[in-house]
């Protein structure tokens, strides 16, 4: 298998960082470690918004979660956006296509039904965590 290129949603990202064990957990400790993951602006704004919310509180404490942005901006690939793409349902969701495409990715790994019906974009495939797990061979 050629060299992985993986960009993970915020949803991923997130339960990946709360709920441990969870598959989530595995394809971002997967990703993290081989430092094969991508990130751009926009889904670095979004995460980095998100994580702050009161709400995780309950879950993490803020020092946990701002060191958790922290090493992974230290660890991810950062890629700038060359091609905007406007084909989901959700614009919501634009900014992981374009990420996928500008940044050449293998995967993109969501649970979000928008992105998953198109199950591909160029040459990145889109799956969802239990699906990555398989593909690399990473199931425990």
């Amino acid at each position: 298998m050629s060299k992985l290129r993986v960009v993970l949603d915020t949803n991923i990202l997130i339960s990946g960082l709360l709920f441990s064990p969870s598959t989530p957990q595995q394809v971002f400790d997967g990703v993290i470690a081989k430092e094969n993951i991508l990130i751009s602006d926009d889904t670095f704004q979004e995460l980095s918004q998100t994580l702050i919310r009161q709400k995780f509180d309950k879950y993490l404490s803020l020092e946990k979660r701002v060191k958790f942005i922290s090493n992974l901006t230290k660890k991810a690939v950062i890629v700038n956006i060359t091609e905007i793409v406007n084909i989901c349902r959700d614009p919501k969701d634009h900014k992981f296509l374009d990420l996928a495409i500008s940044g050449n990715a293998t995967h993109l790994v969501t649970g979000d039904k928008d992105l998953l019906e198109l199950s591909a974009v160029r040459n990145t495939l889109i799956i969802t965590p239990s699906q990555f797990l398989a593909v690399v061979g990473w199931v425990k």
